[in-house]
């Protein structure tokens, strides 16, 4: 006979092979709406401004990671986790960390946490809008596109998402929900939100 905790595991068992199961259906209705040509933007940078095109070094593919800034403890939180995989990262593509924070700020933050990312500022761009992580003017939200330059260089939206308590690109919102019951969204504090005040 079955104790309530063998029966409890295997409908945790059912239920995460749905989620499974849903998660590759999602991936592939994802990169179905992607395939459109993508503008060769230009980024502000300490060494001056740089086409997005330049991002790209030996790899045909770019990872493109979309940061509202060093005032989004969330942003901070994502960009830590994939900072700690950015050698596995960059060993099948090159990336770069976005974020309309003026490069001077940007470098300093990204000094302060430690992180090794290639950056640009999107100041005076309009590729977060042309992605989709900012619908209206000044309105950032946080997520990442995977582009890839063709022989031609043409670039090309492979994929996209967006970033948000609950998802699955960071383990932090899992661990907190087991921990306390519930998924909580705006109770982070961001460790480093007083580093790189320059402007």
């Amino acid at each position: 006979m079955r104790t309530t905790y063998e029966a409890t595991r295997e409908r945790i068992r059912a239920i995460e092979l749905q989620i499974f199961e849903l998660q590759s259906e999602l991936v592939d209705l994802r990169r179905g709406l992607a395939g459109r040509t993508i503008e060769n933007y230009v980024l502000q940078t300490l060494r001056g401004d740089r086409p997005l095109s330049a991002y790209f070094g030996r790899h045909d593919t770019l990872l493109l990671i979309h940061n509202m800034g060093q005032a989004c403890p969330h942003c901070t939180a994502y960009a830590d986790g994939l900072n700690g995989i950015l050698e596995h990262l960059r060993s099948r593509m090159s990336v770069v960390l976005v974020s309309p924070d003026s490069p001077t700020k940007q470098a300093a933050f990204a000094s302060s946490r430690g992180w090794g990312f290639d950056l640009g500022s999107l100041r005076a761009s309009a590729l977060s809008h042309d992605l989709g992580f900012e619908p209206t003017a000044g309105e950032h939200w946080p997520g990442f596109a995977v582009l890839r330059k063709d022989d031609d260089d043409s670039l090309v939206l492979v994929a996209r998402d967006d970033f948000e308590p609950g998802d699955r690109y960071s383990p932090l919102w899992h661990i907190l929900a087991l921990s306390r019951g519930a998924y909580v969204e705006h109770d982070l504090e961001n460790p480093g939100r007083d580093a790189g005040n320059a402007r």
